[in-house]
């Protein structure tokens, strides 16, 4: 599976910075893509973990057929995550178009993301949702969660300790090289990176 030319990086709950040839969404825009992922509230019941979603707060880039949208959690606040505990807490979701989540060199397949197909202006778009959640390990360090369709996460990722400013809770960047910072709060900040995957 080829890695995508694309950097994404995520501080979570706030403004999304676009590099090289990734398209920023304007904020109604972010908003009505978030909407639309609401068309059926039956498909969004068999998450692992339940969130909120605040689609006022909504923010996606896109490059030719490529994409991402972060949607965070509706209640989520600065400093919210220091009071997690080993129990993972959701954050938000994340939904990819054409992408899916790499691991160990790989592109994660199909069958461990949870597909939903949206009806757009465009047509029917098979989205892989991705659900973000925040943890401690038994030795008390932060750690980003991201989980598909099952129990498990895809991903564990260890958190580090950043100072960002950010003007809204959920914040992507892109870049060019397949590698994703995500950056919550302006204050902790994890990496993976994305393939492409066309469903």
């Amino acid at each position: 599976m080829k890695t995508s030319k694309i950097l994404l990086t995520f501080a979570l709950l706030g403004t999304l910075t676009v590099a090289n040839a990734q398209e920023r969404l304007t904020s109604s825009e972010a908003k009505h893509y978030a909407q639309l992922t609401r068309q059926n509230p039956s498909l969004l019941a068999n998450a692992p973990l339940h969130v909120e979603a605040d689609l006022e707060k909504a923010v996606a880039i896109a490059m030719d057929d490529l994409g991402g949208l972060l949607i965070p959690r509706i209640d989520l606040s600065e400093g919210s995550e220091s009071d997690v505990g080993t129990e993972p807490i959701a954050i938000g979701e994340l939904w990819l178009r054409n992408l899916t989540l790499e691991k160990n060199g790989w592109g994660i397949s199909s069958s461990q993301l949870n597909v939903v197909i949206v009806n757009t202006e465009e047509g029917r778009v098979r989205a892989p949702r991705c659900i973000l959640a925040v943890s401690k390990t038994d030795d008390n360090k932060p750690v980003l969660m991201i989980y598909g369709k099952n129990e498990q996460p895809l991903l564990t990722l260890p958190l580090s300790k950043v100072q960002k400013h950010q003007a809204k809770p959920l914040d992507m960047v892109a870049s060019d090289d397949g590698k994703v910072d995500l950056c919550i709060n302006g204050q902790y900040q994890a990496s993976f990176s994305v393939a492409e995957l066309y469903l």
